[in-house]
């Protein structure tokens, strides 16, 4: 894909912020999330590939980064941070979301992936499977156990 910088600074307006909090998502660091965000958008700066529509290129560019967290969890390097260090805390509308949110930071990372995906960014199994390189049946899995998970870390009921 050629482009120019203007071209380059829009898509980085568009998609830095979704690509960050996906890393951020994964790697519950803020210095190794920038990384990965900057390692995503020099893959598409030197990238000649053609997206066919902007879904296509927001696909891309979530694949690569979750692709680039891979690589930093299996790194020898690798610094650990907690979300509580994250600079850019979302806003909540009631303390029961940020209850929600802070039992979603306790869990494994494909777990805090998946639900991430699905309930921030609205990607169902299908699409997740395609970014995260596993099978659907795999992503409705992890999204099940994580849901246990959250129902067990917020004291739910058996009923609800």
């Amino acid at each position: 894909m050629d482009m120019n910088e203007a071209q380059f600074k829009s898509i980085l307006s568009d998609y830095g912020d979704t690509v960050y909090r996906v890393a951020l998502h994964i790697l519950c660091s803020v210095p190794d999330s920038e990384d990965v965000v900057q390692q995503t958008f020099t893959k598409l700066w030197v990238s000649d590939k053609h997206y066919d529509s902007e879904e296509h290129l927001r696909r891309w560019l979530i694949r690569v980064a979750v692709n680039e967290c891979k690589k930093e969890l299996r790194s020898p390097r690798r610094r650990i941070a907690s979300l509580d260090d994250a600079a850019t805390e979302p806003e909540f509308e009631n303390d029961e979301y940020r209850e929600v949110w802070e039992k979603v930071k306790v869990l494994d990372s494909k777990y805090r992936t998946a639900v991430y995906l699905h309930y921030y960014e609205g990607y169902n199994a299908e699409e997740i499977a395609k970014m995260t390189g596993s099978t659907a049946s795999t992503v409705r899995t992890r999204l099940m156990r994580a849901r246990e998970q959250l129902k067990n870390l917020l004291g739910g009921d058996e009923n609800e």
